[in-house]
């Protein structure tokens, strides 16, 4: 009998018969089993119950030098980075990060990956920072249109979310505003809240219709690494982030403290701030939120179709007409486009 293959019913069917015999011997003869194999059942069942009869799991042996995938990692990045020093220098290197590995766990994984020769740690630095290198060149942004493949209207968006203020009869206003690196072209909704679901409301309602009637799809988004936006959990997908990738769109983010990506934004909010906030005058009781949206629609078409471009290569032009030049003749376009440039 295959002694290993009983299972504790098995083992328990056994003593009972030879407790209700009354005979060990034949009971140890009828099953195939030794004497010794019985009372070590019998003295385990008496101890732990049914419990005592279960099959022991063999606990993998302990591997000092095993080392995990996490340590691994760390010591192929290490190298990737000083292909120049050995097992002791990374040893120490690890241990002051927190990493519980020995020198010869560390050899084993160089050996193992075939870079325990200096030579070979300084070839695969090479061939894996030429890669990153390579990688990080096909995903680059061209956020300053460098490239004239990139130069025209929808290639790259900035959105951004500002705080105006608690103000009586409004409450608290968030501005919420989008503005098309290339154009120039800008457009602003109020919303009483800051959160990912009005960033995506305000693309759905403004961006969105605006892009279907131009026939100009939106390629690039770019807003910084606030939560309305996206997720500091790794492998996270953000709410923001599904809805534009739904939508054919791709998302990038920066820390806002890039000035370099946000200097279209940061001109257009000067723009607005300058031109229409400081004539309307929040702050005045006899405004509603209704009548600021109203007014700021108003001065939103001035600023689009009318009012010439002040800084940048476009200097002296006008958002809609660059637009419009880059659509070119266009017979479903609304007529009304057209008439709002004087």
């Amino acid at each position: 009998m295959d002694v290993e293959g009983l299972n504790p019913k098995n083992k328990y069917n056994i003593i009972k018969y030879a407790l209700r015999t009354n005979n060990v011997s034949k009971t140890c003869q009828l099953f195939g089993i030794s004497r010794t194999i019985y009372y070590r059942w019998y003295n385990k069942y008496k101890t732990y119950g049914m419990d005592g009869l279960a099959n022991k799991v063999n606990k993998k042996p302990n591997m000092p030098n095993k080392v995990n995938k996490d340590t691994e990692n760390a010591i192929l990045n290490h190298v990737n980075k000083y292909p120049e020093d050995g097992p002791k220098r990374i040893y120490y290197e690890l241990k002051a990060n927190g990493y519980d590995v020995g020198e010869t766990g560390i050899y084993n994984v160089l050996k193992r990956n075939a870079l325990n020769k200096r030579a070979d740690r300084e070839l695969y630095s090479k061939d894996k920072n030429i890669k990153k290198a390579s990688k990080k060149q096909n995903k680059q942004l061209d956020y300053n249109l460098i490239n004239k493949n990139n130069a025209y209207p929808g290639y790259l968006l900035i959105q951004n979310i500002s705080y105006l203020g608690k103000f009586k009869n409004l409450g608290e206003v968030y501005q919420y505003t989008i503005c098309d690196v290339y154009s120039k072209w800008g457009l602003v909704k109020l919303y009483n809240s800051k959160n990912s679901i009005n960033a995506i409301d305000f693309i759905e309602t403004k961006i969105m219709p605006l892009s279907k009637t131009l026939n100009l799809p939106m390629k690039n988004i770019v807003t910084n690494n606030g939560t309305e936006f996206t997720t500091n959990w790794k492998n996270g997908m953000h709410k923001y982030d599904k809805f534009l990738n739904q939508n054919d769109i791709k998302h990038w983010t920066f820390p806002i403290s890039n000035k370099s990506v946000f200097m279209p934004m940061e001109e257009f909010l000067t723009v607005i701030a300058d031109e229409f906030y400081k004539s309307i005058k929040v702050s005045n009781e006899a405004y509603s939120f209704a009548d600021i949206e109203k007014c700021l629609e108003s001065y939103l078409k001035h600023y689009n179709f009318n009012r010439l471009i002040t800084t940048g290569m476009h200097k002296g032009n006008i958002p809609a007409k660059l637009v419009l030049d880059y659509i070119g003749d266009d017979e479903t376009l609304p007529l009304w486009i057209y008439t709002r440039l004087e």
